[in-house]
């Protein structure tokens, strides 16, 4: 009795639960691809770098997260400098969470991008 109210309830939430996973699997995938991509620069291995951030912004475009990550790799690789400085600003202009990094964080990013 009580497993079938159980599986009823949880029908009566499938949907619900499959949006969050589904959005949770993609917060995963996005922090697992930026990760490596961390990982793949300091290996310079930097043609999977590109296809890691890619795959990344595929799932979650336009995502202040994702660009703000991907600028500090390629300042931290010191390659794709004027890519950087553009996320960089689109970041700025973004709205931003609380989960996200603070703008102070990206103009310091911005400043040493500019003095290079």
């Amino acid at each position: 009795m009580v497993g079938s109210r159980f599986r009823a309830s949880r029908r009566n939430l499938q949907p619900v639960h499959g949006s969050r996973l589904r959005f949770e699997s993609q917060a995963v995938f996005r922090k697992g691809s930026v990760d490596l991509a961390h990982f793949l620069a300091k290996q310079g291995r930097y043609q999977e770098v590109d296809q890691s951030f890619a795959r990344a912004e595929a799932i979650a475009p336009n995502s202040p997260k994702l660009m703000y990550a991907e600028a500090d790799c390629y300042i931290k690789s010191k390659r794709n400098l004027n890519v950087a400085r553009e996320l960089l600003k689109r970041y700025m202009n973004s709205t931003l969470t609380p989960d996200d990094p603070p703008k102070s964080e990206a103009a310091k990013l911005l400043k040493q991008v500019q003095g290079s």
